[in-house]
């Protein structure tokens, strides 16, 4: 069952139709001519605006969130109370207050949620990982992360929801937790951060509070990253890229787009290209419907959006005190 057939939602939804076994029952959405398009769209019989009778009608094993960040909460409760394992977009919810209360009826009720950062099902992004936690680099000394998106509206069309404050929960919780969530996975978390921000396009009442945030992130073994992300990045502005060294070797990966980047150490250089024909989207799709039916390691836990989140929230705090902020 898919809630919420925005451009997100349905790109998830393709990626589920097309693997064996897996049959989209129903569609849900707060506009009833969207949940309609959604399902002749998708081939789905049953479409609607009223959860209940939806869920009622078709009874679904799981269902896919892709609604606005707000609305994740209250939508991931619903679900766990129907004994529903969950498919959500990142980020899980827009606090980790909510986050950790998620995270405990899950366990309650021996529900899965698997929040929808893909980058981390990428070969590319689990070989710098590996090569990290394997020593090839040496100790990390530095990272860095960018994700400056063009995300302007058009002259003269309403504002996106990711533009609200209220219903993204902000640009560092709507689109730096994805830039977050790719270096915490190889990098690890850290101890403290410092930040800044600024906005100077999205002034209307109502709009997001930071356009653009810059943070350093500060470990315990003495390395310091690097991450930034805004929304006001002028069209075609390059953007999007993750690196790391330590001692004795080090990558470059564009995680915007299909991931491809460069592997370093003491003696020689390679050059990773895109994999054919891989989907990240559709390997992480993949991954939770076996999980749906037996042991499979889901790499976006509960725990993850939870540390992500605290993170996020320190980030902001310093941007708001202008000081060095702990990260519990």
């Amino acid at each position: 069952m898919l809630i919420g057939p925005g451009s997100l939602g349905m790109a998830r939804a393709r990626c589920f139709k097309k693997i064996d076994g897996v049959q989209l029952v129903a569609v849900a959405s707060r506009t009833e001519a969207r949940a309609q398009a959604a399902a002749e769209e998708l081939g789905i019989p049953l479409w609607g605006t009223d959860l209940e009778r939806v869920a009622d009608t078709k009874n679904p094993d799981a269902v896919v969130i892709a609604a606005t960040n707000d609305a994740h909460y209250d939508l991931i409760k619903w679900a766990l109370g129907r004994s529903l394992d969950v498919f959500v977009e990142g980020p899980m919810c827009t606090n980790s207050a909510q986050a950790e209360e998620l995270m405990d009826l899950a366990i309650q009720s021996r529900q899965i949620i698997e929040v929808g950062f893909q980058r981390r099902y990428h070969p590319t992004i689990q070989r710098a990982k590996e090569a990290l936690e394997s020593g090839q680099f040496g100790p990390l000394i530095y990272g860095e992360c960018e994700f400056l998106w063009n995300m302007r509206p058009p002259v003269g069309a309403p504002d996106p929801w990711y533009l609200s404050q209220q219903s993204s929960g902000g640009m560092a919780v709507s689109h730096m937790s994805y830039g977050l969530n790719t270096l915490r996975y190889v990098l690890g978390d850290p101890a403290e951060v410092f930040a800044a921000g600024n906005n100077l396009l999205y002034r209307k009442p109502g709009q997001i509070k930071n356009d653009t945030v810059v943070a350093t992130l500060m470990y315990h073994s003495g390395a310091v990253a690097h991450i930034v992300a805004n929304f006001s990045a002028p069209p075609g502005f390059p953007s999007g890229m993750f690196k790391a060294h330590g001692t004795t070797g080090g990558f470059a990966i564009q995680i915007i787009g299909a991931p491809s980047g460069t592997f370093w150490n003491s003696e020689e250089q390679e050059d990773v290209p895109e994999i054919e024909g891989f989907d990240d989207l559709a390997a992480q799709c993949e991954a939770f419907v076996r999980a749906l039916h037996g042991p499979e390691e889901l790499l976006n836990h509960p725990l993850d959006s939870w540390r992500e989140l605290r993170i996020i929230e320190g980030v902001l705090k310093s941007v708001e005190l202008r000081t060095s902020v702990a990260v519990p």
